[in-house]
């Protein structure tokens, strides 16, 4: 957020836009992904069903003439003559390269921008972005306690992992409704109103919720599985 070119709103939601997450998560990360459309994950509570049930997509799909009408609207407002480069960096884990060439791939395609590619070690990429010295990165993030809260509170003003300097004070004000509250109806009504907010300001361009696959004999029933911490518990699990 504290790149000229970036913190244009509508330069963000075109480079967001341009990259289709079902065809990414359907043959790069397939079997280990689903597309996101939201900040919170699958499986964490919502009121009364799961968060993501309750609030349906908070960012919109893949669709390219979209993203060139804002892209160019975007490049109007800035009113640049000469496109900067900017690069996304990585660190060559996994299938973080692939993603990052097909990110590349899109953008190039849709909006004939030319992303860069930096692939750095893991230590240097957490530097890179705790220092903020990068344009676009390509990071992940695990919640450490089974409410959406653990992926919303990132996003404050000032927040210590909130690296892309996003801030926005309505935000901070629904944020701290779900931080302080014991109404658990008002919390969650906060939250689903700030991730459309996310979802709309796009500082964060989601890709994709990642997935375990586990082969379960069928004769044990009842296995439950937890979206943080251990994988599953057995308490109520039985053979058949």
């Amino acid at each position: 957020m504290e790149n000229k070119f970036l913190a244009n709103k509508k330069i963000r939601q075109a480079l967001t836009l341009a990259v289709d997450k079902e065809e990414m998560a359907n043959t790069i990360v397939k079997g280990t992904g689903e597309a996101a459309y939201g900040i919170v994950p699958t499986g964490f509570p919502g009121e009364s069903k799961t968060f993501r049930e309750e609030n349906g997509d908070s960012y919109p799909k893949y669709n390219p003439e979209e993203a060139k009408r804002l892209y160019k609207e975007g490049l109007a407002e800035l009113g640049v003559t000469e496109l900067p480069e900017l690069s996304l960096i990585i660190n060559e884990a996994g299938n973080n390269k692939k993603i990052a060439e097909y990110i590349q791939g899109k953008i190039k395609k849709e909006l004939g921008y030319n992303l860069k590619i930096k692939s750095l070690p893991f230590k240097e990429r957490l530097e890179r972005m705790t220092q903020k010295t990068f344009e676009v990165v390509l990071a992940g993030w695990s919640g450490d306690f089974n409410d959406a809260l653990g992926y919303m509170d990132i996003w404050t003003t000032g927040g210590g992992n909130n690296h892309a300097s996003y801030s926005n004070p309505k935000y901070d004000e629904l944020i701290q409704i779900a931080q302080t509250s014991s109404d658990q109806k008002a919390r969650i009504k906060a939250m689903i109103e700030a991730e459309k907010i996310l979802g709309d300001d796009m500082p964060i361009g989601m890709l994709y919720f990642r997935q375990k696959v586990f082969l379960v004999n069928p004769e044990l029933k009842n296995m439950k599985f937890k979206p943080v911490g251990s994988e599953y518990y057995l308490i109520d699990a039985y053979i058949e």
